[in-house]
């Protein structure tokens, strides 16, 4: 609570961060100074708590200017050397910016990936050349293409749900990614699948209606509208919204029923991207692995701990991504044969969508499991 005998202790305190220098100073004023007209404990207890804060926010303050680091430059505001944390432009050929300046939007391309070094890196030593390629193939936030309007953020505001700050967060990232210039703008497929890693490499039935779910009106193009609108679903939706679009991914032709080979197409290109992250997953913690152990020079104990390690990470990745083990096509109809003796009762040959949703609610969410297999992919 601010009383008329706390205004002058809160203007030095406002002058203090506003400056950023002369905090202990300011500290000390509050310290030293004896107020006349106060009477109550709590104002007291506020001048204390106020003297704590100022003293913490200078020593962190020289802590963080503590770290120096000589023979760099700050690209943008001239500060040198650079002190307090470093940030390195990972894309550009020796572009460094101090931590005030990194934060602010207009400064350098925000497409661009910067390091963040705390501890100084001997001159000699750092790297001056550009040490990562560019991953957003989009136009970036400093463009003056717009690609939606003001109307249609708050149109999907209401649509989603989403917060007004996250779809401004949204857009921010859509225009990192967008390749298409022309009309709305938008993502096309080869991006699509860019941003799927590896798994985007080799053709899938399952990526391909995960491009279906947030490709709506079918133009080959993800506009921003149906990015949001598919990622809602994703990261905010209900058990029903998912069910509605599981449903849809199995419903290959359109007739609004699932078939035993749709459902037997669905889940065999399920296993296979399976079978893909597995291989990926194992790969990279192999070499992973490789790279911080010798396998020659170590003892014995050394590479038992290893293998321990690789067999513990492997857990701990499969758990988070469903995995089936690999099935014969015997398997997968016998596994196909039981859920349609489960949910068609009357022996139709299809499931209709009633049906798929009552025995997903009531009895199994499985069948929908492989709609967030890959995750939100944006």
């Amino acid at each position: 609570m601010v009383t008329m005998a706390t205004i002058p202790n809160t203007f030095y305190w406002l002058c203090g961060i506003a400056s950023g220098a002369g905090l202990i100073y300011v500290a000390q004023y509050i310290h030293n100074r004896k107020p006349k007209c106060v009477k109550k404990r709590t104002e007291q207890n506020s001048s204390s708590n106020l003297v704590n804060l100022l003293y913490s926010i200078s020593d962190d303050q020289a802590k963080r200017e503590g770290y120096v680091h000589r023979g760099t430059t700050c690209n943008n505001c001239s500060m040198s050397p650079i002190r307090g944390v470093r940030y390195k432009c990972a894309n550009c050929v020796d572009y460094d910016l101090c931590e005030i300046c990194e934060q602010r939007d207009d400064v350098h391309l925000n497409l661009h990936t910067f390091l963040k070094i705390k501890i100084p890196i001997p001159s000699l030593a750092n790297p001056r050349k550009a040490l990562l390629n560019v991953f957003y193939p989009g136009v970036g936030q400093g463009s003056h293409t717009q690609f939606t309007s003001v109307q249609r953020i708050r149109d999907l505001v209401k649509e989603t749900q989403f917060q007004k700050a996250e779809i401004d967060a949204l857009y921010d990232q859509f225009m990192s990614l967008v390749n298409v210039h022309d009309g709305q703008g938008g993502i096309d497929r080869s991006t699509f699948e860019y941003c799927l890693g590896p798994l985007g490499v080799e053709k899938n039935l399952l990526t391909e209606r995960l491009w279906k779910f947030f490709d709506k009106d079918g133009d080959g193009i993800i506009s921003f509208s149906e990015m949001v609108c598919g990622l809602s679903v994703f990261c905010k939706g209900n058990d029903e919204d998912k069910i509605k679009c599981a449903f849809k991914g199995y419903d290959l032709d359109g007739d609004e029923l699932i078939s035993k080979d749709e459902m037997r197409k669905v889940f065999k290109a399920y296993l296979e991207l399976n079978c893909e992250f597995t291989k990926e997953l194992i790969s990279s913690i192999e070499t992973d692995f490789t790279n911080q152990i010798s396998f020659d020079m170590s003892p014995r104990n050394e590479i038992v701990k290893c293998n321990n390690e690789i067999n513990k990470c492997l857990n701990e990745e499969l758990s988070s991504f469903p995995v089936i083990e690999l099935l014969s096509e015997e398997a997968l109809n016998e596994i196909v044969d039981k859920i349609f003796n489960n949910i068609d009762t009357c022996g139709k040959g299809f499931i209709s969508y009633d049906e798929f949703k009552e025995y997903s609610q009531s009895i199994d969410m499985s069948l929908v499991k492989w709609f967030g297999a890959l995750g939100s992919i944006f």
